[in-house]
Parts: C-alpha cells; structure tokens; sequence
C-alpha cells in the first residue's frame, strides 16, 4: 500500500527536475553551438544537457505518475503530486 504513494513522491521529484531543466533550456545558443561545432564538442554538450535531461526527466514522471495511478485515486493523486511538486520547485 506504501508502494504508489513512493512512485507519487518519486514522480513529483521528478517532476521538479523536469521543470529546472525546462528553466535551462535555450535553443538559439544550442543552434549557435551546433551551427560552430559538431554534435559531440563540449560547447554542444553543455548546450544539449538540459534537453537530454528535460526528455529523462519527463520519461520518468510519466512512469512513476502512471505506476501510482493505478492504485490511488487520480483526484488525490493528482492533488499530492501537484503540491509536492510545486513545494520542491520553490525549495
């Protein structure tokens, strides 16, 4: 029974990373980098980071949100997850 209320936690976390990475995102200097370099220079990598890590980030609290869902009610799920979630964006 405590199993779907940890996949709820574990999903606001990630929830939490998915919108630092959102905050960290910026296409036009990942365009500039790539337009200078190749997809694999550093100035590229640093730049697409917070891409990959907005797609992992995003997967997971997909997973975990659905995983929790079919055990807790989605009003209550929904409610939980969404005030963990914003009280760790604002941690």
């Amino acid at each position: 029974m405590i199993k779907p209320w940890i996949n709820l936690f574990i999903a606001a976390i990630f929830e939490t990373g998915w919108t630092y990475a959102l905050k960290y995102m910026n296409f036009s200097a990942l365009k500039q980098a790539y337009g200078k370099d190749t997809l694999w220079s550093e100035s590229v990598g640093i730049q697409l980071m917070p891409f990959v890590l907005y797609v992992i980030f995003g997967g997971g609290n997909i997973y975990f949100l659905q995983a929790a869902l079919k055990e807790i009610p989605t009003a209550t799920a929904i409610a939980v997850w969404t005030a963990f979630s914003l009280v760790m964006i604002k941690i």
